[in-house]
């Protein structure tokens, strides 16, 4: 996978500690459980520059976009955004995005590492010379800010300013401009999205460095906030979101206007939804021992050795002191007690409604 490391010489200034994963991400840049502190505590930013980014220009891309998304995006106006998602003619989920509205052209922002898909998909269904999509990752850096200090850490960048829903803020930090947005992710999450031009990266982040005042702040890295996100739900691709899966198994519903006809994948989230039910539906799950974080293939088996389902994510957590996981479960089916099973090994499991707590 491609790392932007644009920000890495700031940051190690002020993290000598930082550990890099076999992707070349930040793992941890202090300590895992102190980094999981400020986001349950405090306030933990991401670097999550290599999310993707995508600029969209040209009088017909509303209209394109329109047809391509779940979400109610035609009456978008200027510094305005929306949480979206693309689906495939399946109904199944290609990426969750986010779409900023600009004067005269839309910024994409896709919640993944990957790097093509979502520009290939696209790019697909563009006829016409009216309509451009282009990959600009490496033009612009994004944080996710996070946890119960960072609103008023955010008046600091912002002023007297306040995020509204579905508004983009724009504003000056130092000598340059930054855009903001307020965004609630699943289960009530709520974060703080911030974009800068890539050649201010390292002023902006010496800015979080240097402000951090009475705040307990801390970079985070992957493993923080994989604990974090698994215990809350928080779905990602691929794990979670890929094209086996439609956006309501995924618990996305939040992200469909289910008013809305004629987009790509419409009429079969729809009939699943609303005729059959969700095939499957995403569940917490509570290891009752501590595994590998690396296990792989893990499926989710009964008493009977049917399998059920399968698990998607699993991370050691430190305050659970027990492993714990995301998956997949057939929807009608209401025990709670499984197994997940790899080749000849098998752990036992609890299905958990999220937040995941013991």
């Amino acid at each position: 996978m491609e790392n932007n490391n644009t920000m890495i010489p700031t940051l190690k200034d002020a993290y000598s500690e930082m550990h890099f994963n076999t992707d070349g991400l930040v793992d941890f840049y202090t300590s895992v459980a102190d980094e999981y502190d400020s986001l349950v505590h405090g306030i933990g930013i991401r670097n999550v520059s290599y999310y993707k980014k995508i600029f969209i220009h040209g009088k017909e891309s509303l209209n394109l976009l329109h047809r391509l998304t779940t979400n109610h995006v035609i009456d978008l106006s200027e510094l305005e955004w929306e949480k979206t998602i693309f689906t495939n003619t399946e109904g199944n989920i290609i990426e969750r995005t986010l779409l900023l509205r600009f004067e005269d052209y839309f910024l994409l922002l896709g919640l993944s590492i990957q790097r093509n898909k979502l520009l290939k998909w696209i790019q697909r269904f563009i006829v016409s010379d009216d309509i451009s999509a282009t990959d600009v990752s490496n033009d612009y850096n994004m944080y996710e800010i996070i946890g119960p200090e960072s609103q008023a850490y955010i008046s600091l960048l912002l002023g007297d300013r306040e995020l509204q829903d579905n508004k983009i803020i724009r504003a000056q930090v130092e000598n340059y401009f930054i855009h903001c947005i307020k965004f609630s992710d699943v289960n009530n999450v709520n974060k703080f999205i911030v974009v800068v031009e890539s050649k201010f990266t390292d002023s902006l982040t010496n800015y979080f460095i240097s402000n951090t005042s009475v705040f307990n702040l801390n970079f985070v890295g992957e493993k923080a906030y994989e604990i974090f996100r698994i215990e809350r739900g928080i779905p990602v691709v691929p794990n979670e979101l890929n094209d086996q899966f439609n956006p309501c198994e995924a618990n996305l519903e939040a992200e469909l206007d289910t008013e809305k006809d004629g987009y790509i994948g419409c009429e079969q989230i729809k009939q699943t939804t609303m005729n059959q039910g969700t095939r499957s539906k995403l569940s917490g799950i509570l290891f009752h021992d501590k595994l590998n974080d690396d296990i792989l293939n893990l499926t989710i088996h009964n008493e009977n050795g049917e399998q059920v389902g399968v698990i998607t994510s699993i991370i050691s957590s430190h305050t659970l002191e027990n492993s714990i996981g995301m998956g997949y479960i057939d929807s009608d089916i209401a025990q709670k007690e499984f197994l997940g099973v790899n080749g000849t090994q098998k752990y036992k499991i609890t299905l958990t409604d999220f937040p995941i707590k013991r």
